[in-house]
């Protein structure tokens, strides 16, 4: 088997996955296929790449050194690929654009119906991350825009620009024991580290995972999105803090409460960001419209439930 950039970009996805069935979710295959690339470059070269440890599939000396050399090379086919597409005068073929989750991805439909009265045939490509998942996204290539909260990772050569801040309360469902405990005033960490604390899970695939609101030894029930966390926590599962611009209509009725806690959460900053020296049509023209979308500013700034 002579090496195809499909086959280098199987094997990075199942280093990153650390199983076959994984990695053939996220490559939209069947395993089998995986397994007979594999299987494949395994006999053609002699080499041992991928080893059982466990559950999980772990890459063999060699095959680290393979999966170096695949990195390197679908990296620079990547920037060659980018740079044909922008010799031309013309739009750019595909845009990638990652929303943290804080920013509904149906917020983004208007600015995508404005781009699409300019016939451009550029291609989009909206992705839903969470937490350190935009800048990841932005990052590994996967996107060319992020609509990511908190500070850029430093070493990447980013760019970027304020979008909006995101004001935070603690809230629980209206018969979870702290509603209770919160007669007596704001609530100390050391009570808060008692209850079960919902997260939205980090999406993020190479980035150090970020947690937030969460305290030391508190039990954590992780879920997949910010909304499913609000549900959960309506539900009765959990306590934490929530986007009061996505929780207000459930503070609103009653399926959440708002407590008051000794040490409340900073309000996070939300950026448009980019990386740094990049150029193209669409990306100038939906870089330039989020930094200067006040109605969708204005949709961070709702009143207090």
């Amino acid at each position: 088997m002579r090496l195809t950039l499909e086959s280098l970009r199987t094997l990075e996805t199942i280093a990153e996955a650390g199983s076959f069935a994984r990695a053939a979710e996220r490559l939209h295959r069947v395993p089998s296929a995986l397994t007979y690339t594999v299987q494949k470059l395994e006999s053609d070269y002699n080499l041992q790449l991928f080893e059982r440890v466990g559950r999980r599939m772990q890459l063999t000396a060699a095959g680290q050194a393979v999966v170096e050399e695949a990195r390197a090379l679908l990296r620079q086919a990547e920037a060659t690929d980018n740079r044909l597409r922008k010799l031309g005068e013309g739009w750019e073929a595909r845009l990638g654009i990652a929303a943290d989750a804080m920013l509904p991805v149906d917020w983004l439909f208007p600015l995508v119906a404005d781009f699409d009265a300019l016939a451009t045939r550029t291609e989009l490509r909206l992705i839903e991350e969470t937490l350190g998942g935009p800048w990841d996204a932005l990052i590994g290539g996967r996107a060319d825009i992020a609509i990511a909260g908190g500070e850029a990772p430093s070493g990447y050569g980013l760019s970027s620009a304020r979008l909006a801040e995101i004001a935070w309360d603690f809230a629980c469902a209206p018969d979870h024991p702290l509603v209770a405990e919160a007669d007596k005033g704001p609530l100390p960490p050391r009570v808060l580290r008692r209850h079960r604390s919902v997260v939205a899970a980090d999406s993020a695939r190479k980035l150090a995972a970020r947690t937030a609101g969460v305290q030391d030894g508190q039990p954590v029930l992780a879920v997949s999105g910010v909304m499913h966390k609000i549900a959960a926590q309506a539900a009765g599962l959990g306590v934490g803090f929530v986007p009061r611009h996505l929780a207000y209509p459930w503070l609103a009725d009653g399926r959440l409460v708002r407590l008051q806690v000794e040490v409340p959460r900073e309000r996070t900053r939300l950026l448009v960001a980019w990386r740094s020296g990049e150029q193209g049509l669409a990306l100038n023209w939906f870089r330039e419209r989020l930094r200067g979308d006040e109605a969708l500013r204005a949709r961070f700034d709702c009143s207090e439930a």
